[in-house]
């Protein structure tokens, strides 16, 4: 784990496109990709729900993403309908990652009933 977030550090060219010295959003999703992060397509089974933001969030917090990267790269993995859902939860305005997990949350609530 700490392997691959060092080669990801390593591995980042001097001209990759930094904020304040911390890895791209797109090296941070492919890193969290070789840890066996998967999309996410808004099946309606709450614990396929469940299970995805587990292994995302565990993932993560593996890897340490900082807090205010966390939303940007694990939207990154969601597709078709999640990635509507998500659209609309946004609104144009930046969520936290304490946020996006109510909300996700709620969603997944929702596909329980």
């Amino acid at each position: 784990m700490r392997a691959v977030v060092a080669g990801m550090v390593a591995g980042a060219s001097s001209t990759a496109p930094r904020s304040r010295g911390v890895v791209t959003i797109v090296q941070w999703v492919k890193g969290m990709r070789e840890m066996g992060c998967m999309t996410y397509r808004g099946e309606e089974d709450a614990e396929v729900a469940r299970h995805w933001l587990r292994k995302v969030e565990r993932v993560i917090n593996q890897m340490q993403v900082p807090e205010e990267l966390r939303v940007d790269c694990v939207t990154q993995l969601l597709v078709d309908s999640a990635h509507s859902w998500w659209e609309t939860i946004r609104s144009g305005e930046v969520l936290r990652w304490r946020d996006f997990r109510e909300e996700f949350g709620g969603e997944v609530l929702f596909l329980g009933a």
